[in-house]
């Protein structure tokens, strides 16, 4: 990772952008102190990388440096917790993980999750697919203006279309929830 010291350029950026690893570690719900450290060195490397790699600057700094954090903390969670960290299998077919019905999961936690999958799922078949590919574009971590150039369209059009998908996703989520009780 990192072999010798920055140097004053990178440090003073490093130190200029150092919000990200809080907002980082906030935006993915991961223990800042357990997992600081490990993100630390992939914002440490992405520092080290922009501004020694021109071709990396077409891409906003925050989204090189997610990147190289979401490496380096998930290697730190296999290493601490193993390859399936906080997987839990769940059947639709025969309920919960423990063969009992869905509705019966005693962590809200993953009943929010499975929520926020069928959400995504309903979403995904009312968009248009082009407007589809650009909310994953965006739920990937890409700016508004990486996703505007890579489809070449205009950053307005791009963020008119995450706004109204972003209000049939808040439609979806305020309709009474079918989709859990169909389940259960």
């Amino acid at each position: 990772m990192l072999e010798a010291p920055l140097t004053q350029e990178e440090r003073r950026f490093a130190a200029d952008n150092h919000r990200l690893i809080h907002a980082y570690l906030l935006r993915r719900g991961v223990p800042e102190e357990d997992y600081y450290g490990a993100a630390a060195l992939g914002y440490l490397d992405a520092v080290r990388r922009y501004l020694s790699e021109p071709m990396l600057r077409r891409h906003a700094f925050a989204t090189i440096a997610n990147r190289a954090m979401r490496r380096c903390v998930s290697h730190a969670m296999r290493a601490r917790y193993g390859r399936r960290h906080q997987l839990q299998t769940v059947s639709l077919d025969t309920g919960g993980t423990d063969g009992g019905p869905l509705s019966a999961l005693g962590d809200l936690r993953a009943d929010e999750q499975l929520e926020e999958v069928l959400l995504l799922h309903a979403l995904a078949e009312k968009l248009p697919q082009q407007q589809y590919e650009l909310v994953l574009l965006r739920l990937s971590g890409y700016s508004v203006r990486e996703i505007a150039a890579a489809k070449n369209i205009s950053e307005k059009r791009v963020r008119t279309q995450l706004r109204k998908a972003r209000g049939l996703f808040d439609q979806l989520r305020a309709a009474p929830s079918s989709r859990m009780e169909a389940l259960s």
